[in-house]
């Protein structure tokens, strides 16, 4: 943090900047004062001549996050190691996949998606990933589209790190081996933003998963989004541009080949003449695509063809 603090004595302050940064407050209810003042300053200066020279073929600018630190960022990101278990294995030979799926498709229109959340300061990318997943595979299956509750997961996931990460399989794994594969309301078990002790009830627990499948291959991704519906990623999002996306086809403009993001395919489609997917976040609705983001489809970036998990049994 003392970077920045310094930063802003180093900066040649021009007077817009300075009245962007207090619009930008009142825009996001954010009221700095003294030394917090000029260290959230200097960081959104950053960020703003970040966002002014970027060039890319999708867009950026001055959301929510930017006046948070480089530590708070990487808050709201998993643990990379959580996502990752050497140990599993990807057997994708029983897989029952449609052989001519549609060209494009978006499961929100066909009432399979709840509203986006927003997970808050905890590193919880991996509960809501998890749940969005298994929401759209039984509203896709049966009809019935649940809010379904995150800090259930959040809470109970015996192998997961809460607010320190996890993977969203590890949601249907707890599910299944110690909850009868079901799941509580949201309304039953409101997200708190932190971990708290486990309060799962089994006389409010509905829904059901009994298997679920990790692929490794995103070649697969749109048989496993237009069979099941949709379905799990972890990526890497440690990037300014990610950060501060707005709108857009996302190329991984400075992606690394790190897992520390876990989000939800919620179709697929085309711009262009450029494949994407339609990806659903967990950062509130204000950001990117009113909550959403799409990617380069079929473009093996960001790590988001190495660790793909899909409800296959409910």
């Amino acid at each position: 943090m003392a970077f920045f603090a310094s930063l802003v004595s180093s900066l040649f302050i021009q007077n817009h900047e300075e009245k962007a940064f207090l619009s930008w407050m009142r825009q996001y209810n954010e009221f700095y004062t003294q030394d917090e003042y000029h260290l959230r300053l200097g960081i959104f200066l950053t960020n703003m001549r970040f966002v002014q020279n970027f060039k890319g073929s999708f867009k950026v600018g001055l959301n929510r996050f930017a006046a948070i630190t480089p530590s708070e960022y990487m808050a709201l990101l998993g643990n990379p190691t959580k996502f990752d278990n050497p140990h599993e294995k990807s057997d994708t030979t029983k897989l029952q996949l449609k052989s001519d799926p549609p060209s494009e498709l978006d499961w929100r229109a066909k009432g399979a998606v709840t509203d986006v959340q927003d997970q808050g300061g905890c590193g919880s990318c991996w509960a809501f990933a998890g749940i969005a997943t298994i929401e759209g595979a039984w509203a896709v299956a049966n009809g019935e589209l649940y809010k379904l509750s995150e800090q259930n997961p959040l809470d109970c996931s015996w192998d997961a790190s809460g607010c320190y990460g996890g993977a969203p399989r590890q949601v249907f794994i707890h599910a299944i081996e110690k909850q009868e594969g079901k799941f509580m309301l949201a309304a039953d078990y409101p997200y708190l933003g932190y971990q708290d002790t486990c309060h799962y009830d089994p006389s409010k627990a509905l829904c059901h998963v009994s298997q679920y499948q990790l692929v490794f291959d995103e070649g697969l991704l749109q048989g496993l989004v237009a069979t099941y519906g949709p379905t799990a990623i972890s990526m890497d999002a440690s990037g300014a541009s990610f950060q501060m996306y707005t709108s857009g086809i996302y190329d991984g403009h400075d992606c690394t080949r790190m897992h520390n993001h876990a989000v939800t395919v919620v179709g697929y489609g085309e711009e262009n003449g450029v494949d994407y997917w339609i990806v659903k976040n967990s950062w509130g609705s204000w950001w990117g695509e009113e909550g959403y983001f799409r990617i380069l489809r079929m473009a093996y970036i960001c790590e988001i063809s190495t660790n793909i998990v899909a409800v296959t049994g409910l």
